[in-house]
């Protein structure tokens, strides 16, 4: 969980430019009403370094995303944005890891599934 810019960019987007390279965005649906928005998009990317205990695998990875925002559109909620066009206030990010594990060669269901 990230509760700041800092905080996402540092534990996120940081850790992913470092383990992805040449990635390509298709966005797949984007949706407003109002000040909230929600996208379905994908990042498809080469894998050449270490990412979420995974090192790397040499593949190419697709990591499928759902994301919801709030935008601060309001005089009230300048302090969310750090110039005069409207920002993002709140964001809520889905990553299916399952997939993206998968594409890096590593059955994640398989290793939480108990040994007997």
């Amino acid at each position: 969980r990230s509760s700041s810019r800092y905080e996402y960019s540092k534990h996120v987007l940081t850790p992913m430019h470092a383990a992805f390279a040449s990635p390509h965005l298709k966005l797949d649906v984007l949706v407003c009403e109002g000040a909230y928005c929600g996208a379905y998009f994908r990042v498809t990317a080469f894998h050449n370094g270490e990412w979420l205990g995974v090192p790397p695998s040499g593949r190419i990875v697709t990591l499928r995303f759902g994301m919801h925002a709030r935008v601060a559109v309001g005089m009230d909620e300048r302090r969310y944005c750090e110039g005069e066009q409207p920002c993002l206030a709140e964001g809520w990010c889905q990553l299916d890891l399952p997939m993206a594990f998968a594409d890096m060669g590593v059955d994640l269901l398989a290793r939480a599934t108990p040994k007997s």
